[in-house]
């Protein structure tokens, strides 16, 4: 209703941006992905902001976490999520908005997804590479 209201009298979109911003963190806190990112994408057909952004990286990563081995799962994460969310960043910190903590916040986490992103493609290359050497299991006695 407040943001129909508030098209309906024309506030400015940078209004609007926050706004669906609050509304989006509001839906994670009430474990709500699907709105929380439908609001973050709202904020950002508004306007660039860096917050939008990085809010969406941190979405994606946590979407993408597999269960731990311990657990049964696979242990890592989903190679897709790992590259959107540097897309992510990367949107983050074009955006140039003046808001340092957020852009503070984008480039951590594209340093660390691309380091993530790196050591998954080596062990891939490793793991296909059939003059590598591979690791045995057991050693002979």
């Amino acid at each position: 209703l407040f943001l129909s209201s508030a098209k309906d009298v024309g506030a400015p979109p940078e209004s609007v941006a926050e706004v669906h911003v609050n509304l989006g963190q509001i839906c994670v806190r009430q474990k709500d992905p699907a709105g929380a990112r439908g609001h973050f994408n709202e904020a950002l057909e508004s306007r660039e902001l860096s917050v939008a952004s990085v809010n969406l990286a941190l979405l994606t990563l946590s979407e993408g976490q597999a269960a731990p081995k311990e657990k049964g799962g696979q242990g890592q994460m989903n190679l897709s999520n790992l590259e959107e969310a540097i897309a992510h960043c990367k949107r983050a910190l074009a955006a140039k908005d003046g808001d340092a903590r957020s852009e503070e916040m984008a480039s951590k986490i594209l340093a660390d997804a691309e380091r993530a992103l790196n050591a998954y493609t080596l062990a891939q290359l490793v793991e296909n590479d059939k003059t590598f050497p591979q690791p045995r299991g057991t050693m002979d006695r």
